[in-house]
């Protein structure tokens, strides 16, 4: 264990196709529990963009910029604990409870993916 110690993390984003932040929390998670630096929980990160009227999960880059409002949130799967929460755009009360309901869900389904992942060796 790392005590009393400080990790950076940085993260090179070769190609942009939209949902970058969440896909970014959720590689670092991914790489410390890799690389057997001991953690709470892995988190996972996802994005959600409402354009035209409706939700998008995992936007594509153009929905991202066609979006009337955006947000990214990371969560630890285990605790369903939100970690942290970036939304840019007007939403109304009910669409970020709405936003956030989906994130969470994203969230626990990339968690399991990341876990099978790390027990496969992938």
């Amino acid at each position: 264990m790392l005590t009393k110690s400080t990790v950076e993390v940085y993260v090179s984003v070769l190609a942009d196709d939209g949902g970058v932040l969440g896909a970014a929390i959720s590689c670092a998670s991914l790489a410390l529990a890799d690389a057997s630096i001991e953690l709470y929980d892995l988190i996972s990160g996802c994005t959600v963009g409402y354009c035209n009227g409706k939700l998008n999960f995992d936007p594509t880059i153009k929905e991202e910029n066609d979006a009337n409002g955006l947000m990214t949130m990371s969560a630890m799967a285990s605790t369903k604990e939100v970690t942290q929460i970036i939304q840019h755009g007007p939403m109304s009360g009910q669409m970020i409870s709405e936003s956030m309901e989906l994130c969470m869900e994203g969230c626990l389904n990339m968690a399991n993916l990341m876990r099978q992942s790390l027990i496969n060796g992938n």
